[in-house]
């Protein structure tokens, strides 16, 4: 059986069928065409606030890493596949979607990072944790960084889940946290950045924070998306507040949906899947009496 593949909807290695063929990556769906679609990834990169230098050099960076993770697949280009969104979303979370959107973005994911504050209020932990433990039975593998507060609930709803996760911490024994993920890559931290707005202030220490959140999207040898970024942070004009806001930007940056737990309307739609998810497992159980699961 063939290893799981980054870039195909099944997640099956494609067959590479020839020079012409491209792999289109869209974090809502991957598609293999024979040709090239309008929206060109230099038409995208003309789109967006980050300056152009910058998108141009992170986009660089990532695509080298895809081209890693796929290095067998000979004739294959990999484009960044930009369309339908207008700019200012990028600036500003998801719209709320229906549970049963948000469901199948779960069923069809295989990551997703869960972050956010330090500061989060116990209702926002108490409801972080329960959708860690359905995302965990869904199968998808947590992504976070080991820090107090959010990030400690994701992880927690994980573990009482039996899900998989990772880890990035900033440096060994962070937190008290065992994680073997510690100490990010090098283009993490140029990743890092280019995101920030004013990087020659962040001191040597901090730096390894701001690095970590780039894996937590990206994967740990950055060849991989997150399926979504699932969080609580404030936001202010569209713009995420502290620590967190490394992870979002890039994932608002490349497309990469981005649900708020902090807005009312996107918390509530997480809370009617948990609900639905209960739900479904109530009528597994009156079914199979021995069957028990629930969040």
């Amino acid at each position: 059986m063939e290893a799981s593949h980054p870039f195909s909807p099944n997640g099956t290695k494609p067959d590479p069928g020839g020079p012409k063929t491209r792999i289109f990556y869209n974090p809502y769906a991957v598609e293999k065409t024979g040709g090239l679609k309008s929206s060109s990834f230099s038409k995208g990169l003309n789109q967006f606030v980050l300056p152009r230098p910058n998108r141009a050099r992170l986009c660089r960076i990532l695509i080298q890493g895809f081209a890693r993770a796929s290095g067998r697949m000979r004739g294959v280009a990999l484009l960044f596949y930009f369309a339908g969104v207008p700019p200012s979303k990028m600036t500003k979370d998801e719209s709320p979607l229906p549970p049963s959107t948000l469901e199948a973005l779960c069923r069809s994911g295989s990551s997703y990072a869960g972050i956010g504050s330090r500061s989060s209020p116990r209702p926002a932990l108490i409801l972080i944790s329960r959708i860690a433990r359905v995302l965990a039975d869904y199968g998808l593998i947590l992504r976070s960084g080991g820090a107090p507060g959010a990030d400690t609930a994701f992880e927690e709803g994980c573990d009482q889940g039996r899900g998989k996760k990772e880890i990035f911490l900033p440096w060994k024994g962070f937190n008290k946290n065992a994680s073997p993920l510690y100490t990010p890559p090098g283009k993490a931290e140029e990743i890092a950045a280019l995101l920030h707005p004013n990087w020659r202030a962040v001191r040597p220490q901090y730096r390894a924070f701001h690095a970590r959140n780039v894996q937590q999207v990206y994967g740990l040898d950055l060849d991989t998306a997150a399926s979504f970024v699932l969080f609580w942070a404030p936001e202010e004009n569209g713009r995420v507040q502290g620590g967190t806001a490394t992870a979002v930007h890039l994932a608002r940056e490349m497309r990469i949906p981005t649900f708020n737990l902090w807005n009312p309307a996107i918390s509530q739609q997480w809370r009617e899947v948990v609900a639905s998810y209960r739900e479904r497992n109530k009528r597994i159980s009156r079914r199979h009496p021995s069957d028990n699961g629930s969040a």
